[in-house]
């Protein structure tokens, strides 16, 4: 619980965020010896998580009797509204099992295990601005004014299922080897949605349909050795080899570079070489942009209103 959130002597109260978040991890399993060679493991497990950052007046999503925002550029100094109101809740709900059987006398002993694993997880992201819009003052004159697309909420879903096998084979007292693979498969997308904005002299009502954005699977086979060299227990050999997945296809960043929405806004990158950088190779990587550019060639062109980070 932070109820005022910023709170500075350029932030008063009516413009600092109340920020009111919850945790709410919870399990139940069940697990059961099967017989002396058969043990099985079972999870149900459920996530909430809420992180809002909403007007300290109403301690909520309400907007009523909160004055616009407005920030004085010179000064910095802000007034009534801030400017990123939110309401997001995280729905995550969880799977999982595993079966565990011992082997002997099998070309040696044998320890297998296989499981299944899977979760969902929703993200709820709620956007609202007080009057929909915010002012940009210098010196008493407005010179810019943020007209917000608000309110909205955005869903996005991502949902894994995965599945593995493994073997822990005792060849004789001093070979072991680990035998394992496992394969996973992430979906990543949203279900129907829509929201009509207040603002509508500037903004048409949104509606999306669900969408499957990009499936990503994947299998990771491991295998590891253990060689206890002269048999006492004090000399032993490891090895181990294997494959791990981590990073997102290239094909997820073409989607979102080359299909926006409308209700995602695109802001100029911040002038750091870095990030241009990184953006920039992305983009060449997935076939997005076809030219090298340099850090100092996009500042004199400003071609940071081409690349941007995205918000919804």
């Amino acid at each position: 619980m932070q109820p005022l959130r910023e709170l500075s002597l350029a932030i008063p109260v009516e413009t600092a965020y109340w920020q009111g978040s919850k945790n709410k991890p919870m399990k139940l399993e069940w697990t059961s010896v099967l017989s002396d060679r058969l043990f099985l493991d079972v999870q149900a497990a459920y996530w909430y998580n809420a992180f809002p950052l909403f007007p300290t007046a109403t301690k909520s999503s309400s907007v009523e009797g909160v004055p616009v925002g407005r920030i004085d550029l010179a000064t910095s100094q802000q007034s009534g509204a801030n400017n990123a109101y939110q309401d997001q809740v995280r729905h995550k709900p969880q799977f999982s099992g595993s079966l565990s059987y011992f082997k002997d006398n099998w070309a040696g002993n044998h320890s297998f295990k296989f499981g299944v694993e899977w979760q969902k997880d929703r993200k709820q992201f709620g956007s609202f601005q007080p009057g929909d819009v915010y002012y940009r003052d210098r010196g008493g004159v407005t010179e810019a004014v943020d007209i917000w697309n608000t309110p909205n909420t955005s869903i996005n879903d991502a949902v894994g299922t995965h599945f593995y096998a493994q073997d822990s084979w005792t060849i004789n007292r001093r070979v072991t080897l680990n035998l394992g693979a496992r394969g996973d498969k992430y979906d990543l997308g949203w279900p129907d949605q829509e929201f009509t904005p207040n603002q509508r002299g500037f903004f048409d009502p949104v509606s999306v349909s669900a969408t499957d954005v990009v499936s990503l699977k994947s299998i990771s086979p491991r295998i590891g050795l253990a060689w206890d060299l002269n048999g006492k227990g004090k000399t032993v050999l490891k090895a181990f080899v294997g494959r791990f997945y981590y990073n997102q296809k290239p094909a997820l960043l073409r989607w979102a570079l080359t299909k926006p929405l409308d209700r995602v806004v695109y802001s100029q990158l911040a002038p750091r070489k870095a990030d241009f950088d990184l953006v920039r190779d992305l983009m060449i990587e997935t076939g997005v942009l076809k030219k090298k550019i340099e850090f100092s060639e996009k500042r004199k062109k400003m071609y940071g209103t081409v690349l941007g980070w995205g918000h919804i």
